[in-house]
């Protein structure tokens, strides 16, 4: 193997997606009516003359967005590799006769269950714990659907390289000079 190479595969590392999701989700509704309550209360100001309500209510909403802040807890996923998401497609494959399934590529009960788990990072999780999820009337569909995509985009996104106008990756600079040029099949042919 070559030493390029060798050095390549030792720096490479799993792909990696994170999703947030809102632990207490009735924070946002406070957020929702704090705000129009401090869109009233400006009117009200303004109409009075007066300058008092409102930045109470601003304090409080700075309150309220730090603590929606400390309760958006992030799940990191990582890429299981190509072969063990081929075995858990294989494994995990459309029920027949199931349109939902058919159309997903998987079974969409028990799929979506294994790869949180194998692909979770940070916090891990268990199969157990992931099933815990995925059977819980605490979660939502958009939730649980948050994890299932970031497990599915660590798995299978595309990380796009930045270019330069040159072609090559951002950070690096050509050692070619200006007259050396690239020739393509449909270029290779000199034009008459």
């Amino acid at each position: 193997m070559s030493d390029i190479l060798a050095e390549i595969l030792k720096a490479k590392s799993p792909q990696r997606q994170t999703t947030y999701v809102l632990l207490n989700p009735g924070l946002e509704e406070d957020r929702s009516i704090l705000l129009h309550q401090i869109t009233r209360a400006e009117k009200y100001d303004k109409w009075h003359n007066e300058k008092d309500t409102a930045p109470a209510l601003q304090e409080k909403l700075e309150e309220i967005e730090q603590a929606i802040a400390d309760a958006r807890q992030p799940f990191v996923f990582q890429s299981i590799g190509r072969k063990a998401w081929s075995v858990l497609l294989d494994e995990f494959k459309p029920r027949e006769g199931n349109a939902d399934d058919e159309d997903l590529g998987f079974n969409a009960e028990e799929f979506p269950v294994h790869l949180i788990a194998l692909s979770s990072h940070d916090p891990p999780i268990t199969l157990e714990q992931s099933q815990e999820i995925w059977d819980s009337d605490d979660w939502s569909d958009a939730e649980t659907t948050l994890l299932l995509t970031a497990a599915v985009l660590a798995n299978k996104e595309i990380v796009d390289v930045p270019f330069t106008n040159d072609g090559l990756p951002m950070g690096t600079r050509s050692t070619a000079s200006p007259s050396n040029t690239v020739t393509t099949e449909d270029s290779a042919t000199p034009s008459s």
